[in-house]
């Protein structure tokens, strides 16, 4: 008997499920692509829009220090530099100026080509120091000084000694 009853309900399922139509397909085949194609992609991350985001105000932070940082005023300083002429070459290496013919000079004449071109390449194998001797040298002038001018002796400059480099060199020698 319950073989019965279920071969009648199967039955009667049977006979609905028959007289069912199917209904036409209404899935777009392109628009199920291009979804399937957009769930498959990376999502974008926070990584570069944070990164740009933090640069372009660490750059608006650093524009605004340097824009409103106060001014400071100049730092005035009075250096005294001992100037001692350069070591004069040694004798074998001194240069020798090309002998003029006297008779030449004082009648006004230029020197001759070959004379030219040593006195050309000593002066650039040896410098200004290459040159001959100026017949009347004067001496040299000291540099003018506020104080020189003023007849007094110069200034000590005015700090204490623990900024000095030579006490921090040889505390015993002068420099």
């Amino acid at each position: 008997m319950p073989e019965e009853i279920h071969g009648q309900e199967l039955a009667a399922v049977e006979a609905a499920l028959a007289a069912l139509a199917p209904l036409p397909a209404r899935i777009d085949r392109d628009h199920l692509m291009y979804r399937a194609g957009q769930s498959s992609a990376r999502q974008p991350g926070f990584v570069w829009p944070g990164l740009s985001a933090g640069l372009a105000a660490l750059s608006v932070a650093l524009g605004a220090a340097l824009v409103l940082r106060p001014l400071q005023p100049p730092v005035e300083r009075i250096v005294y530099v001992q100037l001692q002429p350069p070591p004069a070459p040694p004798a074998s290496q001194q240069p020798t100026p090309p002998d003029t013919d006297t008779a030449a000079e004082e009648s006004g004449s230029l020197a001759a080509p070959s004379e030219r071109l040593a006195l050309q390449k000593q002066v650039l194998r040896w410098g200004l120091d290459g040159l001959p001797n100026a017949p009347s040298a004067a001496p040299p002038e000291q540099p003018l000084t506020l104080d020189g001018l003023l007849g007094t002796p110069p200034k000590p400059p005015d700090r204490p000694s623990f900024f000095r480099l030579e006490t921090w060199i040889n505390p015993g020698d002068q420099l």
